[in-house]
């Protein structure tokens, strides 16, 4: 059977059956073209499947649990689109050379760019080829990044003595949630809390006096702690 460019798909018996050769990329020019009679299996179950699992919910956009052969075409055309030299897909290895990517068009050159970023934030910036372990290490990347986007701000994101101290008071009161990269902080809902808390201890003390703040004087403090911690004997 020939391709367009003269090219031709060259079968081989599979199990009894003539089956598309897939020995390299260019092999998989042909699934266009491949009739649904000529393929083994139009779907498969993921679970019968052994890989990347994370592959297979790429392979799955629909999540009905298969990988369908249209979804097998789609796959293949995003990956002959995004990479100019498909050389490495039958490397058997998880790296990628930053410089096979396809840059002639916008999604291509935001995947490159985005790669690029992945390295500087490794401190590996002159780096010339990206692994999956270094784009799946979300604390690595985004511990160099000050502005990563998750929400979560820690002390040492800003410069401000005062805006920092009122973080520090956000996460004390509060709580501190990790952001993605492992680095505790305070979050918009935590400050709202936090805000919400102090003017209502501003309009308390407005109308509460010294003797009701602090029954005991400067040991008030002491009194409330013991209180506290014998509460439960005491009940």
């Amino acid at each position: 059977m020939a391709l367009p460019g003269n090219k031709k798909l060259v079968f081989e018996n599979y199990g009894g059956s003539p089956q598309l050769r897939l020995k390299s990329a260019e092999d998989l020019d042909g699934l266009n073209e491949l009739d649904d009679p000529f393929w083994m299996a139009l779907s498969a179950p993921l679970h019968q499947l052994r890989c990347d699992p994370r592959l297979l919910e790429i392979l799955d956009p629909g999540g009905n649990g298969r990988v369908l052969s249209g979804e097998v075409r789609a796959a293949k055309d995003w990956m002959f689109r995004m990479l100019k030299n498909r050389d490495g897909a039958t490397a058997r290895r998880d790296v990628l050379k930053i410089d096979h990517m396809c840059t002639e068009h916008e999604e291509g050159r935001t995947l490159q760019q985005t790669a690029r970023q992945v390295l500087a934030n490794l401190g590996r910036g002159e780096a010339r080829e990206v692994t999956l372990a270094q784009v799946r290490d979300r604390k690595g990347i985004h511990a160099e990044a000050v502005h990563n986007g998750d929400g979560v701000i820690p002390p040492g994101a800003v410069d401000d003595n005062e805006v920092r101290e009122l973080i520090q008071d956000v996460m004390a009161t509060m709580g501190a949630p990790e952001g993605v990269d492992g680095t505790p902080g305070a979050t918009a809902e935590h400050l709202d809390g936090f805000l919400k808390s102090a003017r209502a201890l501003l309009e308390w003390n407005k109308t509460t006096s010294a003797g009701d703040a602090f029954p005991l004087g400067s040991d008030t403090d002491e009194g409330h702690e013991l209180v506290t911690r014998l509460a439960e004997k005491v009940e």
